[in-house]
């Protein structure tokens, strides 16, 4: 049978999240008590964390040994659960031949942004330097505009993010959700490019012209799917 390829452990918290939000829908698919099909290799994320987000070559060194291993396996596709890490996911994939497809969270905001009628606001919620870099935002069709959020949102939603590393707070939560829908409410579309803002923010109900990367990751490997 074959599976879906995640690279993990990065932390692991993010990557139980993704395991469960990814049964959760194959189980909507096939129906109650069917377990989605999955090739997970953990990586350590104490290991990879001191040299983010700067020092991507070394990253990438650290994981191509991963990403070949699971080329060379019974997957569909493969998925990296590390927003942050795709630039050395980039690195890897320039410098290697891969056979399997790799979900890239830019290319996947760009299909869904492409979809979306007339021109948006578009704002990209990650850590603080994720906010702030190009990479992503390279990524949004040239048809949107790209705001990058007041320095006092910044403080707040990376402060959120720590949080949701070790532990929970939903009263912080709301506190930046309704920070964030107040101070951005024409037209706008908020991209969730974080793994621990989306399990800080997926309590929150009835969100409207939210797009969660891990969603798209989800849907797209989902339907490699043939089973």
């Amino acid at each position: 049978m074959s599976s879906i390829g995640i690279i993990g452990g990065i932390g692991y918290k993010a990557t139980a999240y993704f395991y469960q939000k990814i049964n959760a829908l194959y189980e909507q698919k096939k129906g109650k008590g069917n377990s989605c099909p999955i090739l997970l290799v953990s990586l350590n994320f104490k290991e990879i964390n001191s040299l983010l987000p700067y020092e991507m070559e070394k990253v990438a060194e650290l994981i191509t040994p991963t990403i070949k291993y699971l080329d060379q396996q019974e997957i569909t596709c493969a998925i990296l659960i590390n927003n942050t890490m795709h630039k050395a996911l980039d690195i890897v994939l320039d410098n290697n031949e891969t056979t399997k497809p790799f979900f890239h969270v830019g290319n996947l905001i760009n299909q869904k942004l492409n979809e979306v009628d007339g021109i948006s606001n578009i704002i990209i919620l990650g850590t603080a330097f994720t906010m702030q870099d190009e990479y992503l935002k390279s990524f949004v069709p040239k048809k949107h505009n790209l705001i990058t959020p007041s320095d006092e949102i910044i403080e707040q939603v990376n402060e959120l993010r720590k949080v949701y590393f070790d532990s929970t707070d939903e009263e912080k939560t709301n506190k930046c959700y309704q920070l964030l829908t107040e101070s951005y409410s024409e037209n706008v579309i908020f991209i969730v490019a974080c793994t621990e803002l989306s399990i800080a923010f997926s309590n929150i109900k009835n969100k409207t012209n939210w797009v969660d990367t891990i969603d798209l990751q989800c849907k797209a490997a989902l339907k490699t799917l043939k089973n």
